[in-house]
């Protein structure tokens, strides 16, 4: 695991198979979103002088964190403490690196007191799911077929994403810095929250639903502004309009982050769209089918051909599948 964050925090390309390693091990302890962004934060630290009060708040910090949180036996603590001392050696590495390599690019330069600093893009395709940590800790979890640039860190006075998708936010708590999302039509604005932004380009609803804290959602074309707190919403129709709404069922909003496909009364179109897009197929339909129906049901892992079923015996239709295609006749 050290080597795939190493490459990870380095920037260079992760196979499949080390992307998925790399998203489970994340997911599996909150103490590994900690020690990744501890690490990361170290990396991108714009202040070279500083590098060996960093190394040893490393050290210090990832091993006092792991012995508040353990109460396993002293087999499980040996193992994580092998884990610490090979975490906090990889970043004390980075940042002797990193203060060479700037050192060496300044020799013989000028400049104006500051750097350009890269954007970074994840993208996650059809039936692609995506787990992230942001350069302040923060966690974001995109659904298929999304797209997020983030800065490679952020400033001292905000934090700034943009997003077209979907994608589940857990974000720091830091109320010097706010978290804005950019998205066409709207921005939001958090200090510290867990919501999901729903933003497709030209595809089903647009809007915000939050799990938990307050965010603040700005409607760019009528300059409004409404603020949301736990299990509250906001839909964005075609026209530009806001409405808020409660939460009657979480599952339909943030399912998808616990590998639940949820449909409430949707259209066979809207449907067919979302198979699509979770398991990155291709539908195809070569006879007219009788879609007056509204469609209700919630998986839980599902599989294509457990949902491809279901659908069959409401709609009164055969289907194909063959690899990445699916014919319906």
């Amino acid at each position: 695991m050290e080597d795939i964050i190493f490459k990870e925090l380095t920037n260079h390309e992760l196979t499949e198979a080390e992307k998925i390693n790399l998203e489970f091990w994340l997911n599996e302890n909150p103490r590994h979103r900690k020690i990744y962004a501890q690490l990361k934060l170290t990396i991108l630290h714009p202040e070279p002088k500083k590098s060996e009060a960093i190394k040893q708040n490393t050290w210090e910090d990832l091993v006092a964190q792991l012995k508040a949180d353990e109460k396993q036996s002293v087999t499980g603590w040996l193992n994580i403490s092998r884990w610490v001392q090979v975490a906090a050696a990889v970043a004390i590495l980075i940042v002797s690196v990193l203060v060479v390599k700037t050192n060496l690019e300044g020799f013989g330069s000028t400049t104006s007191g500051h750097s350009e600093h890269k954007i970074v893009e994840k993208i996650s395709q059809p039936g692609q799911k995506i787990t992230s940590v942001l350069p302040d800790g923060s966690l974001v979890k995109m659904n298929a077929d999304t797209r997020i640039t983030i800065p490679e860190f952020f400033t001292q006075n905000k934090r700034e994403v943009n997003l077209i998708g979907e994608a589940y936010f857990e974000v720091v708590k830091d109320p010097a810095r706010p978290f804005i999302i950019h998205v066409d039509g709207f921005t939001v604005e958090v200090l510290g929250t867990s919501f999901n932004v729903k933003a497709y380009e030209n595809n089903g609803y647009r809007g915000v639903a939050v799990k938990s804290g307050k965010v603040a959602v700005t409607n760019l074309k009528k300059n409004q502004v409404i603020n949301l707190t736990r299990n509250q919403m906001i839909l964005l129709d075609e026209n530009g309009a806001m409405e808020k709404l409660p939460i009657l069922d979480e599952d339909l909003f943030f399912g998808w982050t616990d590998q639940r496909m949820v449909f409430k009364d949707n259209s066979l179109d809207d449907v067919l769209h979302a198979i699509s897009n979770w398991y990155g197929v291709d539908i195809e339909i070569s006879e007219e089918i009788n879609s007056d129906k509204p469609y209700t049901a919630n998986y839980k892992n599902p599989v294509l051909e457990e949902v491809m079923q279901s659908l069959s015996h409401v709609y009164n239709f055969k289907y194909l599948i063959d690899g990445k295609s699916i014919t319906i006749n």
